[in-house]
């Protein structure tokens, strides 16, 4: 009796019987998306009246509460059908890939299953200018912490940048001085993310700066693109101008890398996640980057879930002894997972109940022999690859079978994508009521 929540795109969504059958189809018409684009997604075995709920908001991203609720759901089914879905269960999954892995992995999998289920395909035919510009419009999962977190960050970094006063900027203030509207453009192009964290560090120097985003977080942009438009005081303008800048920079830098990695195994079921080696003090908006660009993450920090690595290995004498010590003293919710680099650690922790293993540096024939040794032994285990995974590599990684692949290299290897900020006196236009 519990309501089926179905995310479903903008603008049409209804429910009408299949003619010539008595089972019940959805049709959703995506016009914000494709041209004249039409899908079918049948439904079997789903009693009517069935609950859909529209959990976009204009801006094409989801709440904290509706991503947690597609992610249980999502990650619960995954693990319990293992890729055999029924199509009772097909609607949730599809709001899943939608919001976990953007609409690349949503389309690729609408194709396959329509293809495969109904034999009828499309109702209209997607071009190849289709195909790739709707990959402008993917549906952020990343979900920000509260600013009550955020916020102490923000001010610290201000602080920093700002010390006793902006001497240049309060030297030219007048009492009378107006207010000044400004414009933030893509020096090249990229991913976009950080726009919210952005417009944050304003309204801290000042509520009624107005910061009115152009693009969605996640969002492509191409160079000499406008992706903001901001208007207030001179002070609050100039004052927040490098923080904010260098924020969605470095974000943005970030997503740019990840969407290009995600790109190359999107054709998998493998997904790309995140690790900790993010800059100190910049763990949380990193690893938002990651998000926004297609990854998901991996623990925030130790505190978060088990990983015994290599010296924890060393230190508890075997990776039994290890697990046997910890299993005792840890939430019954909570996993452990274990790093390996043979298939004698591998086949150990499958002996003392690994609940996911990390194949770490290992060659890919070897890895094979791993994941087939871990699905004889239980198919519910959960396999993750790490250990210098290259742009050039991880295709390569992904094809062998592996549930996961953990990687540094988005955020540590990212380069800054070049922002700008102008200033242009006179009044603001008028601009869509639209903040991210």
């Amino acid at each position: 009796n519990t309501p089926v929540r179905l995310a479903c795109v903008k603008h049409t969504a209804s429910v009408h019987p299949e003619p010539g059958s008595n089972s019940p189809f959805c049709k959703v018409v995506i016009s914000n998306l494709f041209t004249s684009f039409v899908f079918d997604v049948i439904f079997r075995s789903i009693e009517l009246p069935l609950k859909i709920y529209n959990l976009f908001s204009e801006d094409w991203s989801l709440s904290c509460f509706q991503t947690l609720q597609l992610s249980r759901f999502g990650r619960l089914i995954e693990s319990r059908f293992s890729g055999c879905l029924s199509q009772a269960h097909l609607p949730i999954y599809l709001a899943y890939l939608g919001m976990s892995r953007g609409f690349e992995r949503f389309f690729d999998f609408c194709l396959k299953f329509l293809e495969i289920s109904s034999g009828k395909g499309f109702w209209a035919k997607l071009s190849l200018k289709d195909s790739k510009d709707w990959r402008k419009k993917v549906i952020a999962s990343a979900v920000l912490p509260h600013w009550i977190v955020l916020d102490p960050l923000l001010h610290t970094w201000l602080l920093e940048d700002i010390g006793r006063g902006d001497r240049t900027t309060v030297a030219l203030l007048s009492p009378e001085a107006p207010l000044w509207q400004a414009t933030w453009t893509a020096k090249q192009a990229g991913v976009i993310a950080g726009l919210p964290v952005a417009m944050r560090v304003f309204q801290l120097l000042n509520q009624q700066i107005s910061f009115v985003a152009n693009v969605a977080e996640g969002e492509t942009c191409q160079s000499g693109q406008v992706i903001a438009h901001l208007h207030g005081t001179l002070d609050a303008l100039l004052m927040g101008e490098r923080v904010a800048l260098n924020l969605a920079m470095r974000l943005s830098g970030i997503a740019t890398l990840t969407r290009k990695y995600v790109e190359e195994i999107a054709e998998t079921p493998t997904k790309l996640v995140d690790t900790r080696k993010t800059t100190p003090g910049l763990r949380l908006l990193e690893k938002y980057a990651t998000v926004v660009g297609g990854a998901i993450n991996h623990r925030m920090g130790l505190d978060d879930a088990v990983m015994i690595k290599d010296n924890h290995i060393k230190a508890a004498g075997g990776i039994g002894k290890a697990i046997a010590r910890i299993r005792p003293q840890i939430p019954y919710p909570v996993t452990i997972e274990v790093e390996t680099e043979t298939l004698d650690q591998v086949a150990e922790a499958l002996q003392h109940g690994a609940d996911i293993i990390m194949l770490d540096n290992m060659p890919l024939d070897i890895m094979r022999q791993a994941i087939q040794s871990i699905h004889q032994h239980n198919k519910q285990i959960k396999i993750e690859a790490s250990g210098n995974i290259t742009i050039k590599t991880i295709r390569a990684v992904a094809d062998t079978g592996v549930d996961y692949i953990s990687s540094s290299a988005p955020i540590t290897c990212a380069s800054w994508l070049d922002l700008s900020m102008n200033l242009e006196f006179g009044t603001m236009p008028q601009f869509p009521e639209k903040n991210p």
